[in-house]
This record gives C-alpha cells, structure tokens and sequence, in this order.
C-alpha cells in the first residue's frame, strides 16, 4: 500500500555535506569543538584550530556569547552520554551533569549546552524537533513498537508525518495516550524501514535534532551522530529545574504550560507532529529569554502543580504495564 506522507517539498532533499574548505585565517584561531573532545572527523583538513584550550575559560566565554551565566568549575568529571543527549541516570547519575556548580538558586550550565547554545544561536546548524508515537507489543513497559514519526522545522512547519506499521502484533494501542488507532495504522502504515529512510531524506546530517528525551527516539529510530545528525538537544536536560538539593526534570506538558501558556485541554491525546512543533517553540522560547526570565520560569515550573501523567492515573492500561516507577507492577527494568 502506498505510504501517505505529509512533507514540505523544499526539504525532502537532504543537501550533501559540503567539502571540507582549506583554512581562513580567521577559522584557523578559533578552536575546533570536536577536537575538544576528540570527535573532530577531518583530521589536518580541519579549517579550525585544532589546540586543548582552557575548559572552564571557554564555557565563561561561550557563556557570555550566549548571554548566560555560570558560576565556578565544579571539578566533577562530566557526564558524555549526558553530553550526547541520552544519559539514562537522569539526576541519579554519579558523573556531573554540568560544567558548573549548582548553587540554591541556578541550575548548572555545562560546557557542553553553552557551546550548543552558542551554535544555535548563530544559525550556523539547521533545527528540526522529533518526536515518536509508540503502540505496546506486550505487557511491559518495555513493549513498545514505533507506530507516529513527526518532524517539523525551526518554524513549527511539518515536514514529514509518518505513520508505521509495527513488525509484531498490537497489544495495545494505548489510544487515549497516543492518538493511534487499529485503522488509522492499518491504512496508512508504513514499514519502519521506509519510515526512517523518509526520515534520513528530510533531514540534513549537518542539522541539530531537537525533543524532549530525543536520545531515545533517536535510539528507537537508529539514528546516531554524526551519520544522521550533527547534535541532539535534549530539552529535558534544558529545562530541568534545581530545587536546592538535585535536579528536577518535567514532563513537556508541564514546560509548555509554564513557558508557553499553553495547556493541553482534558481528555486529549498526543501526536508526533504537535509534540514537536510544542519541542520548537519550546527551544525558541528558551533561546530568546533572558537570564532573570530563565531563573523565573525555573522557580515557577517548581511552584505549579505537576498534572498526573498518563502512566500514574493508569498505572495498567488494557493490561499494558505503563512504567510508572512507583507503581509498576510488570517487574521489567527501568533504563531511564
């Protein structure tokens, strides 16, 4: 059956990465991020410098290019899968998860997100937001098959709306959570193979990949960089809040309703499309605040009152574990 796809034509085509050009004399200065933590892939062609430069002068620097803030080096080895997107410890990691040290009032900034800033900031990588809809294959929390890929650009435009026909049988597909319906994936699901292929099209290897946990879509999907993608921003790791004693992460719903004024009304599920376009503005939002606004929505993200999530008014839906840690009962492990 043929694949229904909604896609802005003027993206479809990923441009190829251009050849690495010789030296300016200008770029020869500036130091290479990727040698900084010997990932640069261009060797002596590197037009930048490729010099081990002071950690903690470069994060004040970047910082200040990015019109943040950050206090002393905390000296605590960093976390490089934290640094990638996709650390699964969350606030129980033993490595830091900042460059800086956090005190009572301000979350840490690691050297890491204040280069990435910096470089989204300039305009020099291409965005795109993802986000993933999965039905349940089983019991387990742990059961779950991608079945809604959405991708949308800078600007909240969709670029590509695929659904995906799972490999094996539907247990549940969690409708009242996802969207998704038994006809809906039946008619215009597509195999998961044709899926990411239609994915790699739309989206440039030299772009930054934005969503809330986007490490484990990313994962889901089998994208990985830098063959698909230059970064991955996770805005779980951005908007995190610190509460005096250790991080605290929210759910998208929760930071959209705090930063954006936005609410999702009672009784409406989520979509790939629309979570991503909300994972945009998110980004945007947060890139043009200042500092003291920044510090604010921090403080109110903690003040507001959290919505129970779908797996804690649910704890078990149509016999689908839904991996509340509390209140899981499948026995299946946590990753995350």
């Amino acid at each position: 059956m043929a694949a229904v796809v909604e896609t802005q034509p003027d993206l479809l085509a990923a441009p190829a990465a251009p050849p690495v050009a010789p030296p300016t004399p200008e770029a020869a200065k500036k130091p290479c991020v990727f040698f900084q933590n010997g990932r640069c892939r261009n060797g002596e062609k590197c037009p930048f410098a490729h010099i081990k430069i002071d950690v903690d002068a470069e994060a004040a620097a970047s910082a200040a290019m990015a019109g943040l803030a950050i206090s002393p080096a905390s000296g605590v080895r960093q976390c490089r899968f934290f640094a990638a997107g996709n650390c699964r410890a969350g606030s129980s990691c033993k490595f830091s998860h900042g460059q800086t040290l956090a005190t009572s009032t301000a979350p840490a900034l690691s050297a890491d997100t204040t280069l990435l800033l910096s470089r989204l900031q300039t305009g020099e990588l291409p965005m795109f937001a993802l986000d993933v809809e999965c039905v349940a294959t089983g019991t387990t929390h742990n059961d779950r098959s991608v079945a809604q890929i959405g991708l949308v650009d800078a600007y909240g435009r969709c670029v590509l709306n695929i659904y995906v026909q799972p490999k094996k049988a539907v247990t549940s597909y969690l409708t009242p959570l996802t969207g998704l319906t038994e006809e809906l994936i039946s008619s215009r699901g597509v195999s998961l193979d044709e899926a990411t292929a239609m994915l790699r099209r739309c989206l440039p290897t030299n772009a930054a990949l934005v969503g809330t946990n986007v490490g484990q879509d990313a994962k889901w999907l089998g994208l990985a960089c830098p063959a698909d993608c230059a970064l991955l921003v996770d805005l779980s790791a951005l908007f995190r809040a610190w509460d005096g004693q250790r991080y605290v992460y929210f759910s998208q719903d929760h930071c959209a309703k705090v930063w954006l004024g936005a609410v999702r009304p009672p009784d409406t599920s989520h979509d790939a499309v629309g979570d991503a376009a909300v994972s945009m503005a998110l980004l945007g939002n947060y890139m043009r605040a200042p500092d003291s606004f920044k510090a604010q929505n921090q403080q109110r993200c903690l003040a507001t009152p959290r919505e129970p999530s779908f797996a804690v008014r649910h704890p078990v839906f149509e016999g689908v574990c839904q991996g509340n840690r509390r209140l899981c009962k499948c026995g299946a492990p946590h990753f995350s």
